[in-house]
């Protein structure tokens, strides 16, 4: 057995975990996804295969519901080095989902940040995935801060965001 990094065996158990995933088989791919982990854990222990393995492992949990499991992976995932060298989307998927459960956990201010961070990623477009949604949230951690004009505020560019979208044959849902 190698105690080396592989990088073809990483994104083999990747890629794997990917289609499991897609054929709604969450079962195989976590078993995948959890193998890549262990591969990417050979090369070191902050690279970015183990971000990327740790987001899509939170991304499966995440989905799912299972916020209290999701968590440890994306938790592990932003604190690694390798977090900021991740393409685009899977930036997207770590930022939006951790904030979305530090909202749930009552973390305004940690859920802010990230909510902010997404937003001036991805600049709010009528073609942006993740901004509708955050905006919501920026919109509901406003309104705990009772900060009842910047929720509105939020609302409002949602709903533009949304409408855009319609007018593009986009769905609202996606």
């Amino acid at each position: 057995m190698s105690t080396s990094f592989d990088a073809n065996r990483f994104n083999k158990w990747i890629n794997r975990g990917s289609k499991a995933a897609e054929k709604g088989n969450n079962k195989a791919a976590k078993q995948h996804f959890l193998q890549a982990l262990k591969e990417a854990r050979k090369k070191n222990s902050e690279g970015r295969a183990i971000a990327i393995a740790n987001v899509k492992l939170g991304a499966i949990e995440f989905k799912h519901g299972r916020q209290d499991l999701a968590l440890p992976y994306l938790q592990a995932a932003y604190n690694s080095t390798g977090h900021e060298s991740l393409d685009l989307r899977h930036r997207l998927i770590l930022w939006s989902s951790l904030a979305q459960i530090h909202y749930t956990n009552k973390n305004y201010e940690a859920s802010k940040v990230l909510c902010e961070r997404v937003i001036d990623t991805e600049k709010p477009t009528n073609t942006s995935s993740y901004s509708p949604t955050i905006l919501g949230l920026l919109a509901c951690i406003s309104s705990e801060f009772n900060q009842k004009q910047e929720a509105l505020e939020y609302c409002e560019k949602a709903i533009r965001l949304m409408e855009g979208k319609s007018q593009f044959g986009l769905s609202p849902n996606r």
